[in-house]
């Protein structure tokens, strides 16, 4: 099956442009990793797309961007996923797909303390838990920050292998 078949929702939340300006403090968690958890703090805008703050997280957590992601269990959002359509999406038809390009982070109108996953790599599948910490209105802020974080992540295609992140701590030392 092509992309052009699979079932692309097109009720895409839109919430008019009001939160663009709007900075989104965002704590992500690695919540299926060992203990202590990886987790990053970044600072980003309500006008990025959902594609944009895939990529944020990658860049947050030392990824090479070589998979697949979906953010999901999202509030309003029931039995929909926001991605990029792919191909493999018609394996799974039960769940609505919402285009990652077409939905911006202020579209879906979060609260504070509200959370939402976000899984990368099907393969390895780090599920990541991401919590609205703030909701700031300022326009200053001119590109994504990361302001906190703490643990390394593991390797991507290392499925997890705690002697692999070992081997990286000591070799970075």
């Amino acid at each position: 099956p092509s992309i052009k078949s699979l079932s692309v929702d097109k009720n895409i939340p839109t919430g008019k442009g009001e939160n663009d300006d709007k900075i989104y403090k965002l704590k992500i968690t690695l919540s299926n990793a060992f203990l202590p958890r990886p987790h990053r703090t970044v600072l980003v805008k309500g006008s990025i797309t959902m594609t944009d703050l895939h990529h944020v997280i990658q860049i947050a957590m030392d990824w090479d961007n070589y998979h697949l992601f979906t953010f999901k269990k999202i509030k309003g959002l029931v039995g929909k996923e926001i991605k990029i359509p792919h191909d493999s999406d018609s394996f799974f038809s039960i769940i609505k797909i919402i285009d990652s390009d077409k939905v911006k982070l202020g579209d879906i109108n979060f609260s504070i303390k509200e959370k939402f996953n976000y899984l990368y790599d099907f393969g390895d599948c780090w599920e990541h838990t991401i919590l609205v910490q703030d909701i700031i209105s300022n326009k200053e802020l001119k590109f994504p920050t990361c302001i906190d974080g703490k643990f390394p992540t593991p390797h991507e295609d290392s499925r997890g292998d705690y002697r692999k992140l070992i081997s990286f701590n000591i070799n970075k030392i």
